[in-house]
């Protein structure tokens, strides 16, 4: 019997080539982002099971943002994390 290779492959918020199952959120998110600020769709909460590719699709989602003339940062939820949020905004804005 062959062996075969497991599909998922968890590369923990890794960008894959192809954002399978993802083209209306992101179509959504990408026209909000065209549409500025008050489009409904630049609030979104994303929500599901560990592994889903959350992570992974808000990567994504931030180099649209900033090929669309946002600025993006990348922070972690922990204590400070509006301190950094706004250190990181000054330095991407500079």
């Amino acid at each position: 019997m062959a062996a075969f290779n497991n599909p998922f492959t968890p590369t923990f918020g890794i960008v894959p080539p192809y954002m399978a199952g993802r083209t209306y959120v992101i179509e959504d998110i990408v026209r909000a982002l065209d549409r500025g600020p008050g489009d409904p769709n630049l609030a979104i909460i994303f929500i599901g099971a560990r592994g889903t590719g959350k992570t992974a699709l808000l990567s994504y989602l931030a180099d649209e943002a900033l090929e669309h003339g946002w600025i993006s940062v990348s922070v972690v939820a922990a204590p400070g994390m509006l301190e950094d949020i706004y250190e990181r905004t000054k330095e991407a804005a500079a």
